[in-house]
């Protein structure tokens, strides 16, 4: 998030090619970084100072990747 551009994002996309024979073959997931207002991160401390920690669950939107 930044101010100066007044970019807030409320999720992150993320897309996996699945198929290394059909780079076409595709999965999106869909992060939601807030809910209900509330950020979905948590904010900590390393030795260089303050970290945001994320973890989050997906839903694929077509089917799971299979392992290649």
């Amino acid at each position: 998030m930044t101010k100066p551009s007044e970019h807030y994002p409320d999720r992150i996309e993320i897309e996996l090619h699945v198929d290394p024979v059909n780079l076409g073959e595709t999965v999106q997931f869909s992060i939601p970084l807030y809910r209900d207002g509330k950020s979905l991160w948590r904010e900590g401390l390393d030795s260089a100072g303050a970290i945001d920690v994320g973890r989050a669950g997906t839903r694929a939107r077509g089917r799971s990747p299979r392992r290649c």
